[in-house]
C-alpha cells in the first residue's frame, strides 16, 4: 500500500497534505504532536496489519477477533510507556 501512494504523485501530495494538516492542528507543542504521531503509528499498524490478511484471503469474522486483541494490545503498550 506504502508503494502505492509514495509512487502515485496524487496520492504521495495528498498524504503529505494530510501530515502537515494535523501538524497545524496540534500547534507547536511538541510533546502533542509526538502523542499524536505515536498513535497514528499504532493506527497504521493496525489497518496494515488487517488489510495485509484481508487481502491475504482471510474473512473479517476470522480476522475480527486479533484485530480487537491487536489493538488492544498496542494502546496498552502506548498507556504504559511502552
Amino acid at each position: 500500500m506504502l508503494r502505492l501512494i509514495f509512487t502515485t504523485p496524487s496520492l504521495t501530495q495528498r498524504s503529505v497534505a494530510i501530515l502537515s494538516e494535523s501538524s497545524d492542528v496540534l500547534g507547536s507543542d511538541f510533546s502533542h504532536r509526538a502523542a499524536a504521531a505515536m498513535i497514528t503509528g499504532v493506527r497504521n499498524a493496525l489497518i496494515m496489519e488487517n488489510t495485509n490478511r484481508l487481502l491475504a484471503g482471510e474473512s473479517a469474522d476470522a480476522v475480527y477477533p486479533s484485530a480487537v486483541a491487536n489493538a488492544n494490545e498496542a494502546f496498552a503498550l502506548l498507556r504504559s510507556g511502552l
